[in-house]
């Protein structure tokens, strides 16, 4: 009879795929084994890390198998066998070798069996949601209701819901075969197929494109009319228009609101109009004055006392 402990975790213990492994730095830093790796042997110390990984990743998990050439290559020894062979004892300190002839690292077993179960839960809450999503697309399917989107609310179906669901219709047939003209289910789908035929039938339109001002521009007969409505002169407004966008070279959607915002800043900038003075409040004369004009002032003051010509 043998006197090796039996396997810290079952066949059953899986956990590849699972990309994460549980690393407790202070109990690490703290231990003897990283203490001895650092003063004797520091490649030990990283082949311990690394056979802590593929413990995780082998079936039972928690496990290696004991064979040295295994082992070596797992540990990034390669075929330097001799060289594992001086570093294997600090590497798998910690290990135990078990009944079934692996070696079984007790920390590690411990977190990979709660690992193992949050796992099967993860995967019985997956393939209840995919049976649950699966009987609501064949329910709706056979049902002549309706059904929005796969939302998480519309396809939890409970046992009390079927029941629901049944009285609803079984109240609703008699009042359909007593009210042939009532037509609640119809009116929304054929709102909803009018509906998706304007929208067919009137597309959006495209943006228009942008162009430059042709060379030989002349504004319209309602560009003309929108310039003399705010007193503007009509041919110098429009040449000087005219001559500055062919200048820039720049590209406009819509050269009649641009020539008519034009004129509106021709408005506001106070020039020369058709019988109308300039804004007096934009006149140099209405300009603050500078310091140097006051002392000019102030100077032409003094000399007018005193009697200097200038």
């Amino acid at each position: 009879m043998s006197d090796l402990p039996d396997p810290l975790t079952t066949p059953e213990v899986d956990l590849r795929g699972y990309g994460f492994m549980p690393l407790f730095g202070n109990r690490l830093f703290q231990s003897n084994l990283y203490r001895r790796s650092v003063v004797t042997c520091p490649r030990a110390g990283l082949a311990a890390i690394k056979l802590w990984w593929c413990a995780w990743n082998q079936v039972p998990c928690g496990s290696l198998p004991d064979d040295e050439i295994e082992l070596a290559v797992m540990a990034d020894f390669g075929a330097d066998v001799k060289g594992w062979r001086k570093c294997s004892a600090l590497a798998l300190q910690g290990f135990v070798k078990c009944s079934d002839g692996r070696l079984y690292h007790p920390i590690l077993c411990d977190e990979a069996i709660p690992s193992f179960e949050k796992r099967l839960k993860a995967d019985a809450k997956r393939t209840k949601d995919y049976k649950r999503l699966k009987d609501w697309r064949e329910k709706r399917s056979r049902s002549d209701v309706s059904c929005g989107d796969e939302t998480a609310d519309e396809t939890r179906f409970t046992d009390q819901n079927e029941t629901n669901i049944q009285e609803q219709r079984s109240v609703s047939e008699p009042v359909r075969q007593l009210d042939s003209s009532s037509s609640l289910r119809s009116e929304p789908s054929s709102l909803r197929s009018e509906v998706g035929e304007l929208a067919v039938s009137q597309p959006t339109k495209a943006p228009k494109r942008k162009t430059r001002l042709p060379g030989n521009w002349q504004p319209s007969s309602s560009e003309r009319a929108y310039a003399e409505n705010l007193e503007l002169d009509v041919d110098a407004t429009a040449e000087t228009f005219r001559l500055h966008w062919l200048a820039n070279g720049d590209t406009k959607a819509d050269w009649t609101a641009a020539f008519q915002g034009w004129c509106r800043r021709e408005k506001s900038w106070g020039v020369k109009r058709r019988g109308i003075t300039p804004d007096p409040e934009r006149t140099p004369q209405s300009r603050p004055r500078t310091a140097a004009q006051n002392a000019d002032e102030n100077a032409r003051f003094l000399m007018d006392r005193m009697g200097v010509s200038r």
